[in-house]
């Protein structure tokens, strides 16, 4: 939501194109008003739900906090297919299940609150 973490991979990989999908108008219009005041051509934030997206299957995926991480995982499978990657980021609950076949998992304290985080990534690498 609210075109994190997107927006920032934009920046980081300006040779890679991103999709934001964010279905609530505010999030929406705040994303495409950053993208534009920071000079993000390689961004494009679509007003949708991810169930919705039409067209050629995506080569990667990735959701922070907007489904249950095994959710997540199941509908970022069903969206990029077989081929492709999805990243499962986890907070405090670090769902099991998840881990269980990732291709690779990163483990991180976040600096200041010491907070963990993990992140699952699926698919072949």
């Amino acid at each position: 939501g609210a075109g994190l973490p997107g927006l920032v991979l934009a920046i980081a990989r300006p040779e890679r194109g991103f999709v934001l999908v964010e279905p609530t108008g505010k999030k929406v219009a705040f994303a495409r008003d950053a993208a534009y005041g920071l000079g993000v051509d390689n961004a494009r934030v679509l007003q949708a739900r991810v169930e919705s997206l039409e067209g050629p299957r995506p080569t990667a995926a990735l959701s922070r906090a907007t489904f249950a991480p095994i959710e997540w995982l199941r509908r970022g499978k069903e969206l990029v297919g077989p081929e492709g990657l999805v990243l499962v980021c986890m907070g405090r609950e670090v769902d099991a299940e998840v881990l269980k076949g990732a291709a690779c998992v990163d483990r991180l304290l976040l600096p200041g609150s010491g907070a963990q985080r993990v992140n699952a990534l699926h698919g072949p690498l």
